[in-house]
């Protein structure tokens, strides 16, 4: 899949159904477009278990995670339980 292609169908996928509250979407860690670690902490140590492939992102509005779930689930993505005070994390 050609790079953040992936991105795309995200906003396609959540066009119609999420705005209906005219909420914004909250984007907060993404993958690097080629996969890989992204060395957030200037350490090397990885803050997730995922984020590696190119195709994961974290949305910051928890209070929807169900409806994004719904949403989402229907077009292929995946839900990736990350536990504790995690943002949805979500893999295409």
């Amino acid at each position: 899949m050609p790079k953040l292609v992936w991105l795309r169908e995200l906003e396609f996928s959540i066009r119609g159904a999420w705005n209906t509250q005219n909420e914004k979407m909250v984007l907060n860690d993404i993958s690097l477009p080629n996969g890989g670690l992204f060395d957030i902490n200037p350490n090397w140590n990885p803050p997730h278990k995922s984020h590696r492939i190119g195709k994961d992102v974290d949305i910051e509005n928890i209070s929807r995670t169900a409806e994004l779930r719904a949403i989402l689930e229907k077009r292929g993505w995946e839900f990736i339980a990350e536990g504790g005070n995690a943002y949805p994390h979500f893999r295409y």
